[in-house]
């Protein structure tokens, strides 16, 4: 297939330092103009600049859509900022913010969650990672020498993190449990993949 620009999505006064998408019409940016937008679809190449979330007092850096569960039906928006605090958000109703989740000292600069939305984990700047259950810190993951750049979740509940340190660090129940060596530079993105394994991005170019 080949790809050309259909859409532009004009409504930031600043970088947009994150994007996440739900399905093929509604899509979810954040930026250091301190906001996140939610944009939906109008037309086969339009998005309307549908909401504006207000509530971080600094860069917003860090965006995840969690999936829906018993109590949120609806999923959560969740937004991670230079602030060092993630807001989370119900998607139909996104005037004030849920909730805060308050604990990292820097810059909150990752964030996934589980398949099934019970689990978020963040990565920040203070060189840590924090699993969050039910709005609560369950673990503080420890290990890392530099700023937590990626956050991953895999289908065995196991968490895996990325640092500035080069390392990829997989902890179990808040326990590091191996360490992977084998980038020489910042570890920027983690991915699972359908066989079980996982790939890495890193500045060193691989």
């Amino acid at each position: 297939m080949a790809y050309k620009l259909s859409a532009t999505l004009a409504g930031h006064s600043s970088d947009v330092r994150g994007l996440v998408s739900q399905g093929s019409d509604l899509l979810i940016s954040v930026s250091r103009d301190k906001t996140a937008k939610i944009w939906k679809r109008t037309g086969p190449n339009e998005f309307a600049d549908d909401t504006t979330l207000i509530g971080h007092r600094d860069y917003v850096t860090a965006v995840e859509i969690i999936p829906p569960t018993l109590s949120s039906p609806n999923g959560t928006i969740a937004t991670g900022s230079n602030d060092k605090n993630i807001l989370l958000w119900d998607p139909t109703d996104p005037a004030q913010p849920l909730s805060t989740l308050k604990g990292h000292t820097s810059n909150v600069c990752a964030l996934t969650a589980s398949k099934d939305g019970t689990v978020l984990v963040s990565g920040s700047w203070d060189k840590t990672a924090k699993v969050w259950i039910n709005g609560q810190c369950k673990h503080t993951l420890k290990g890392h020498e530099q700023a937590v750049w990626a956050v991953l979740v895999l289908d065995d509940g196991s968490v895996l993190t990325g640092s500035a340190d080069n390392l990829i660090c997989r902890w179990v129940d808040g326990e590091l449990k191996q360490k992977y060596q084998g980038h020489t530079s910042c570890v920027r993105a983690l991915v699972a993949l359908p066989d079980g394994r996982f790939a890495s991005a890193s500045n060193d170019c691989t």
